[in-house]
């Protein structure tokens, strides 16, 4: 969602607070979500775990978010096992 060499933490040291609201607030909308997690390296992806009772809002934020345009990039949305998110949430 971001390439970390255009984000200047000095100017704008909430960046990745913000991101991450405005993913909440997107995937929130549509499904119980329990952590959004901004990946704060050069990868630019963030990651979101809904409720595992609320797998369509899952859907809907994939079809969603899938292709669609944030701060001029394209977004890729796709599903991820569980335990590929925990062993991320790990590394961070």
């Amino acid at each position: 969602m971001y390439d970390m060499s255009e984000v200047d933490l000095v100017k704008n040291p909430s960046f990745f607070i913000e991101v991450k609201d405005d993913v909440m607030d997107v995937c929130g909308e549509l499904g119980r979500v329990e952590k959004v997690w901004v990946e704060q390296n050069n990868s630019g992806n963030v990651w979101v775990k809904f409720h595992r009772d609320h797998i369509e809002g899952a859907k809907k934020a994939q079809h969603f978010l899938n292709q669609r345009a944030f701060d001029e990039r394209v977004v890729t949305a796709t599903f991820v096992p569980e335990n590929v998110f925990l062993s991320k949430m790990k590394e961070s």
